[in-house]
């Protein structure tokens, strides 16, 4: 995912006007940071929500249909979540 991110800034050159409105790297590479932060946490919650969804009517045949009232279900939502933000 960082690789996607910033590949199109090096091969058409826009870095070069990146760097030049902003001199210092640091504040450009936690921006880029932060965003890529940002959509990886709003794809990851979406696409849990969505996979949650379509597995409830198969999960409810064998009433294995996790509680979103028990603790364990969200932390293994905000696990997951986590876990695709490190990896990207």
């Amino acid at each position: 995912m960082t690789e996607v991110s910033h590949r199109p800034a090096y091969s058409t050159g826009m870095i070069r006007s990146t760097l030049a409105a902003v001199p210092a790297r640091l504040p450009v590479l936690a921006a880029k940071a932060i965003t890529l932060v940002v959509v990886t946490v709003v794809v990851s919650v979406v696409s849990l929500g969505a996979a949650f969804l379509v597995s409830v009517p198969f999960l409810s045949d064998h009433d294995l249909v996790p509680a979103l009232d028990d603790s364990l279900t969200w932390q293994a939502f905000g696990g997951m979540a986590y876990f695709f933000v490190v990896s990207a």
